[in-house]
Formats: structure tokens, C-alpha cells, sequence
């Protein structure tokens, strides 16, 4: 794929969570670019597209190819850092997330308060500890001094990893996993690919979550462990399952 730019992957990152995520799950998603404007044109067209090539049909490619001849996606590679192929590839990491065998699936979540709903990854099918959560995949690209001290400035920094070999940004679905003092997932580098994997069982319905450090959050932010809006937030992620696969949340058979 290359080597690609924060900037690239900022504004891949931003249009794709907020065509195939904000727009599906009418949730909201933290952006790279705190100006940016969703645009909803052919929302319609993209459900549909989920829905049929997706999660009825199963087949990434085509659904790759319909959604990029979508005016909103021309007009978007057109304008946008990256290349064509490099965006192909990130728009299937969050297509993936879409398939009947993802085991996780998008929800929100007040954790940060309830003036601050955000997204959560919640668990939708067992996964054992130590295993890899399929489809909950990143891609990571490494910022300079310059950069960094821009993201800070904007409050963007909050993609920023650490690592021993230098200061990089996440990106892609592994990107919507919160931080947690109880966490049950951790991240793995693979290459230039970030894959997010169970530290212990987790359970259909549990929030998968990882440890971001002591220092991962600015001054001000409380992190709620346990939010008062559970049960609301539950109910209506029940709701959403059902009108887009057609059939109830799932129960793990024992």
C-alpha cells in the first residue's frame, strides 16, 4: 500500500465514519478535522448497498465497486490526499464490519459524560481470550514533531500512540475502541496494520475495550465506568441490529 500520510488517512478516516457509521448508526464519531461537514448525499444508496451486498450477499468487491462510483466518493478521491487505491483499501476494513461473521458491532456510548455520546465497539458474538477480534483492524501512520504539535493544538490528539519505535496515528475500526482502566483487549502491530486482540473472554453485549495509559486523556475528561444510560443506549442498539440484518441481537448458545 505504501507509505501514507497522517493527513491522508485523517481524511479517509473522517469521510468513511461518517458515510458508512454516522450516517447508519446515527451516532456520532470524533474527527480528525474538527471542521468537517458530513455530507448525507446518496445515504440512501449506501444502506442499500450494505444491506444487500454486505450482509446479504457477502461480497466486499462489489460492494467496493458500487459505493466508488457513488458522486459522493468520486468527488471525495478526487479532492482528497491519498490515492484511489489506498482509500479502496481502507473503505474494506470498515465494509468488514458489516459481514454476518464480524463478531462486534457499533454502538455509542456517555462514558465521557452525557453531553459527549461517542462511539463504543460492543461484542456480538463470543470471542476467547487471546484470540484475535476478527475485522477489528487499524491502520497506523507515523507523525512528526510538527504534526503532533498541530493535532494538539486542534484537540485532535486524541489518536496519538506511543510506541517505542515513535509517535504514530490510528486509523480505521480499531480506532473506535475505548479506553478502559478495566480493559479486556489489547493492540498488536502488524506491520502497518494495528490488530485489536481479546485479553480475556469477552461476552456477547460486553464493550471491548483497551488501555490507553494514564495520560491519554486531557484535564477536565472523566472517563464513567459505569453509565447511567445502559439500559437506553442497550435498547436502542437492539433496535438498530434489528432493521439492518433483519433479525435480533444474538445470544451466545451454551
Amino acid at each position: 500500500m505504501g507509505r501514507l500520510t497522517s493527513t491522508a488517512l485523517g481524511e479517509f478516516d473522517d469521510f468513511l465514519t461518517a458515510t458508512l457509521i454516522d450516517q447508519v448508526y446515527w451516532l456520532p464519531t470524533r474527527k480528525f478535522d474538527s471542521n468537517y461537514q458530513s455530507n448525507t448525499e446518496g445515504n440512501n444508496q449506501v444502506i442499500a448497498t450494505l444491506c444487500c451486498s454486505v450482509i446479504k450477499q457477502q461480497d466486499i468487491p462489489t460492494a467496493v465497486s458500487q459505493l466508488l462510483q457513488l458522486d459522493k466518493f468520486t468527488q471525495f478521491i478526487a479532492s482528497c490526499s491519498g490515492t484511489k487505491h489506498a482509500f479502496g483499501i481502507h473503505l474494506r476494513k470498515y465494509l468488514n464490519i458489516y459481514l454476518p461473521d464480524c463478531p462486534f458491532e457499533v454502538s455509542n456510548t456517555d462514558r465521557f459524560g452525557p453531553k459527549s455520546q461517542g462511539a463504543a465497539i460492543i461484542a456480538r458474538a463470543f470471542v476467547k481470550k487471546g484470540q484475535d477480534i476478527k475485522y477489528l483492524q487499524g491502520i497506523k501512520a507515523r507523525v512528526d514533531t510538527s504534526e503532533q504539535e498541530a493535532m494538539k493544538h486542534s484537540g485532535q490528539d486524541f489518536s496519538l500512540l506511543k510506541l517505542d519505535i515513535g509517535t504514530y496515528t490510528m486509523v480505521g475500526p480499531a480506532s473506535l475502541v475505548n479506553h478502559s482502566r478495566e480493559f479486556n483487549a489489547r493492540l498488536s502491530r502488524r506491520g502497518l496494520f494495528i490488530q485489536v486482540i481479546a485479553e480475556e473472554d469477552i461476552e456477547i453485549g460486553q464493550e471491548v475495550t483497551i488501555y490507553y495509559g494514564e495520560e491519554y486523556f486531557y484535564p477536565g475528561v472523566e472517563v464513567l465506568e459505569n453509565s447511567e444510560e445502559e439500559e437506553v443506549i442497550r435498547a436502542a442498539r437492539l433496535e438498530r441490529h434489528r432493521k439492518l440484518y433483519g433479525q435480533e441481537w444474538p445470544t451466545r448458545s451454551k
